[in-house]
């Protein structure tokens, strides 16, 4: 379907990472200055039926340039658009879908974000006349010296383009073999990387009594010494004051009582 506002904010986000106010802007800027795109605040992905006389005049006009001609002349050749799923005057509130307007379009003077987001409404503009596309998933099982492999093929085209060449790919442990449908298959094995040296040995310390009645002892680094000391005292410290914490709270408690 054709884009909306909306529509159009929430696919330039995915693509590009594009806020919606950003997306709103390069596309107000494509109506107001460079007149390339329809009006943008629209809620509506339809269009009506006074703009059909005007669809293939717009595909010839995108084809125009390298990226886009294949599609247009794909639109201009079509003896009978495919109108269902694009015009619907009861879907048309105020303003139609976002499409490209029927005039020249100076992209070379649209800045980075007008240039992408124009890009967007125009392939869509020229999809949604194409056949919808089909995936195809395929599996393959078979046995290779007795080593069971297991092959994928995501492979996509179009309705009518007479299918796309499946290419698989098979992997199983120590070998790795790729094949195309009608094509003999090739296989080479990939050694295993082993380990040129083992790891270094676990070790353990238990610190010592005189470590830990003199912290810092043994140790180069005056920084490391003055952490051991300070980490020491902090704990003595601590270790002084919380009973005479539990002390004073027991004695007010006493008092409350008594009270």
């Amino acid at each position: 379907m054709l884009y909306d506002l909306t529509t159009l904010q929430r696919e330039a986000n995915n693509r590009y990472g594009f806020s919606a106010k950003r997306t709103l802007a390069a596309a107000q800027r494509l109506y107001e200055e460079h007149k390339a795109l329809t009006y943008p605040r629209t809620n509506s992905r339809y269009l009506t039926t006074d703009l059909i006389a005007e669809i293939k005049p717009i595909a010839e006009l995108l084809g125009a340039r390298p990226e886009y001609r294949a599609a247009a002349e794909y639109v201009t050749g079509l003896d009978l658009l495919p109108l269902a799923r694009v015009v619907n005057d009861e879907k048309v509130s105020d303003h139609h879908a976002i499409i490209p307007t029927r005039s020249e379009h100076p992209v070379e003077k649209m800045g980075s974000d007008d240039q992408r987001i124009y890009d967007m409404a125009v392939r869509r503009f020229l999809a949604v006349f194409h056949p919808e596309a089909v995936f195809e998933n395929t599996k393959v099982e078979t046995t290779v010296l007795a080593a069971p492999l297991v092959g994928t093929d995501d492979s996509n085209g179009s309705a009518g383009d007479g299918g796309a060449e499946a290419s698989y790919v098979f992997r199983t442990r120590g070998r790795c073999c790729s094949s195309r449908a009608g094509a003999a298959s090739t296989t080479r094995s990939r050694p295993t990387q082993r380990p040129t040296a083992s790891p270094a040995a676990r070790t353990t310390t238990t610190p010592s009594s005189s470590s830990t009645a003199h912290p810092g002892r043994g140790r180069s680094d005056p920084l490391d010494r003055e952490r051991a000391q300070g980490n020491q005292t902090a704990a003595a410290l601590l270790g002084r004051l919380a009973p005479r914490r539990h002390g004073d709270r027991r004695q007010a408690r006493r008092r409350r009582r008594a009270a």
